[in-house]
């Protein structure tokens, strides 16, 4: 990536020469190519994001969870150390009332408090549904600066001529320009 970055970098630097001397950019072109793939493959990742996150949104409005939940109960089942640092950290005990006793192997459940024992369904459920989301906004950020990068690359490559570095010229040096040949 650095090495990418670098090439990117570089195609820029050379830019105003490259144009000036109408020769081809090929740092920046191959550095706009390549980020165009990358763009690609990163917004398929976004979309199955968004796609995940209304999956389950949905499920969970619907009532239709229970597949999702049971994968969850599964995967909580192979990795109790980390099913036990969830149960700490939202301070509940177990998943829900119908599922395993298993389950039930969090700090909370030993404690000898008379309060009732809160289960850690709801919790787990919303905190998922929240990730899912930051995942997607942070996918969606980082396409919009890719894009940018993208389009920017692109138009210094290909479309930049050296009439128009010819025509930046700035203001105050034109206008003595016009006086001094107006003088004439």
């Amino acid at each position: 990536m650095i090495l990418f970055s670098c090439l990117g970098l570089y195609g820029a630097h050379k830019a105003v020469f490259k144009i000036e001397s109408e020769q081809v950019n090929y740092c920046l072109s191959c550095y706009s190519i390549t980020m165009m793939l990358i763009f690609t493959v990163f917004l398929i990742f976004t979309l199955s994001t968004l796609a995940i996150t209304v999956s389950v949104s949905s499920a969970l409005v619907s009532g239709k969870e229970k597949r999702f939940e049971l994968k969850l109960i599964e995967e909580l089942k192979r990795h109790p150390e980390q099913w036990i640092r969830i149960q700490d950290s939202f301070h509940c005990c177990g998943y829900d009332n119908t599922s395993d006793p298993i389950l039930a192997t969090g700090g909370s459940c030993f404690a000898s408090d008379p309060k009732p024992i809160r289960v850690c369904r709801e919790d787990l459920l919303k905190a998922s549904k929240e990730q899912l989301g930051i995942v997607f906004l942070v996918c969606v950020v980082m396409d919009l600066l890719m894009l940018a990068s993208l389009i920017a690359s692109t138009h210094l490559a290909c479309c930049v001529s050296p009439l128009d570095i010819a025509l930046n010229v700035p203001e105050s040096e034109s206008l003595e320009e016009d006086r001094a040949s107006l003088n004439l």
